[in-house]
């Protein structure tokens, strides 16, 4: 027992420097930045775009587009994505739509909205799309996004894996006041609170203009209209930034609506996104069927 407790940590030494050999020789993929121009304003828009190796100009190819998240940008979930579309031969797409949600352009505004469509109309003017195959995974804040754009835009997907997402911005607001929030990373809240706030005009109550910033921004109070799209909801039971209830909430919007391709994944761990698994499950999930 002795020889072989010494044995595993060497193997796993030269497992470890082998690997790290590999992965020195086999970088991963990296995508290249794009600018898109807004068709609503004008404002440009940087993304991360990734053409896998084996992309044929004769062959349509599916595209994968990754929302990043609540205070993040385009260059965030690149590392994640693109070799799922690599090992897929599909097309990766990370857009930005006014970088973090600290302003009322950002946060599922409608020009954040239409800088995700204009972007993937940029991908299709210069790639050969398959616009039956288009992919949408957004965990967090681009889990809130991503249930917006189902909702906005049901024509598009052929099926949206969401994780963690907010949906309902005025109960998010309420949990992150100092008197209910359970946040223990110091300064979360009070940076949501604020970020909110800007984004909206105030607090909600503040006014019926500064609320309804907030229902038009929250997807449960439109999400019925994706209720005919493939759409996957995961949240960890363990979830301190964003109760579990936000998912939970959106996926009963849908089925009361009749959502019949709404599933729900409600899974043991916290604030997270499993994207090999989202990859999987939305490719799993086929073409949109028109």
């Amino acid at each position: 027992m002795i020889r072989s407790m010494q044995w595993f940590p060497a193997a796993a030494v030269i497992l470890w420097c082998g690997a790290a050999a590999m992965a020195q020789q086999n970088p991963p993929p990296e995508g290249r930045e794009i600018e898109v121009k807004s068709t609503l304003d004008g404002e440009v828009q940087k993304c991360i775009l990734y053409i896998p190796s084996n992309y044929d100009p004769a062959k349509p190819a599916p595209l994968l587009v990754t929302l990043h998240s609540w205070g993040g940008n385009y260059r965030e979930k690149g590392a994640l994505a693109i070799p799922e579309a690599e090992r897929r031969g599909w097309i990766a797409l990370m857009p930005d739509y006014r970088n973090g949600n600290n302003q009322p352009k950002a946060c599922a505004s409608p020009f954040a909205v239409q800088d995700v469509v204009d972007a993937i109309e940029h991908v299709g003017a210069n790639y050969n799309l398959d616009r039956s195959r288009i992919y949408l995974i957004g965990a967090s804040g681009g889990g809130h996004m991503a249930l917006v754009l189902a909702a906005r835009h049901p024509e598009i997907w052929a099926a949206v894996s969401v994780w963690c997402p907010i949906s309902d911005l005025v109960a998010w607001h309420r949990e992150h006041r100092p008197e209910n929030s359970r946040v223990k990373k110091e300064g979360f809240s009070a940076g949501i609170l604020r970020n909110l706030e800007r984004v909206c005009g105030g607090p909600p109550g503040a006014g019926a203009a500064v609320d309804r910033e907030y229902a038009e921004r929250s997807p449960i109070h439109f999400i019925e209209k994706a209720k005919d799209v493939r759409i996957q909801i995961n949240h960890g039971e363990q979830d301190d930034l964003v109760d579990v209830h936000h998912g939970q909430d959106a996926f009963e919007r849908l089925k009361a609506a009749g959502a019949a391709r709404a599933t729900l994944n409600i899974f043991a761990g916290g604030h997270t996104l499993k994207m090999p698994e989202a990859a999987a499950w939305v490719e799993a999930q086929g073409a949109r069927e028109r």
